[in-house]
């Protein structure tokens, strides 16, 4: 018997500018997120295409445009207000997710303490 997969984990991908950078994290989380966990982008008043890029590398994602220069922790606050994921995972838009590594954040352990760094409350 294998061992469940654990919560659903919501990605957020803060960009800003990152036409040249997010397609490849995108797509590489593409191969990695369960049908049940949620990626979401929040562009934070990109004027370079950021948000055509977005929506062609990730057509299944959730894009959020702040319209103007929010920042990146502005921005994670915007993204985890659009999930309801247990477990959130806040990525660079020049991020490489090893291969696994959605799978190793939703197997974190679902018993750790409110406030755990990671695990919505």
């Amino acid at each position: 018997m294998s061992a469940p997969a654990g919560p659903p984990l919501a990605v957020v991908v803060v960009t800003h500018d990152s036409a040249g950078h997010v397609p490849t994290t995108l797509r590489s989380l593409d191969h990695q997120l369960r049908p049940d966990d949620e990626l979401v982008v929040v562009d934070s008043g990109s004027d370079d295409g950021t948000p055509d890029a977005v929506r062609s590398a990730a057509p299944g994602a959730t894009l959020i445009e702040c319209g103007r220069n929010v920042g990146f922790a502005a921005g994670t606050h915007v993204g985890s207000r659009a999930t309801s994921a247990e477990l959130l995972l806040f990525l660079n838009p020049d991020a490489d997710p090893a291969p696994g590594a959605s799978k190793r954040c939703g197997a974190l352990p679902t018993t750790a303490p409110p406030g755990t760094p990671g695990r919505r409350s």
